[in-house]
């Protein structure tokens, strides 16, 4: 993540170097992100550029970051135009990003970017990885849950973290594979997604 240099800048000078940082890393392969390029867009020394990153990789974290944001708007406004409800939001957000909502259009400079980055070469400490994505998810939940409607599922305290998990990563992996490698698992979550359902509608009924 940026370090504290960064964060204390002027908004101005930081706007600048992020909207450098972001086009370089939407517009280049991971592997040919180029420092250089960066520097000179965002009209900073080299030297400068290390007291505000320990590197690319920390670069990448801040691109993502804002990923993390943008799929949050996404699924507050669908939960808004849903009303809340946890499956017909996911079915929705997984309709947007596999294509199917002619409504809307994914934003395809994320796609690229993603399309671009591959795991392997992306992190290369697999714990710091993991870290990332823990932190992501944990953001998603704390930011989507104040526009969930959990009561007709009927979930035990306890339960409906786990729940919760389950569903963000139901959304966030198959995308994220999606604009890695381009196949379409769209009917393989959605035969999930309605299994789900099924489950705790007959949960519902019983109790």
């Amino acid at each position: 993540m940026p370090k504290k240099t960064f964060e204390n800048l002027p908004e101005p000078k930081k706007q600048k170097i992020l909207t450098a940082v972001r086009n370089e890393f939407l517009t280049h392969p991971y592997s040919e992100i180029s420092l250089n390029r960066i520097i000179k867009e965002a009209d900073i020394s080299r030297g400068s550029i290390y007291q505000y990153f320990d590197g690319k990789e920390d670069m990448l974290f801040v691109v993502l970051d804002e990923y993390c944001t943008f799929l949050i708007a996404i699924i507050k406004e669908y939960l808004e135009e849903n009303n809340g409800d946890v499956f017909c939001t996911t079915e929705a957000v997984l309709m947007y990003f596999f294509g199917r909502d002619e409504k809307k259009k994914v934003k395809m400079e994320y796609a690229t970017l993603f399309a671009d980055i591959r795991v392997a070469e992306m992190l290369t400490d697999v714990a710091k990885c993991r870290e990332v994505e823990v932190c992501g998810i944990t953001r998603i939940l704390s930011e989507i849950r104040p526009y969930l409607n959990m009561s007709e599922l009927d979930l035990k305290p306890e339960e409906e973290e786990i729940f919760l998990q389950i569903m963000v990563d139901a959304l966030c992996k198959p995308t994220v594979q999606f604009l890695n490698d381009g196949i379409d698992r769209y009917d393989e979550c959605m035969k999930r997604l309605k299994l789900m359902q099924k489950h705790f509608e007959k949960r519902t009924k019983k109790e």
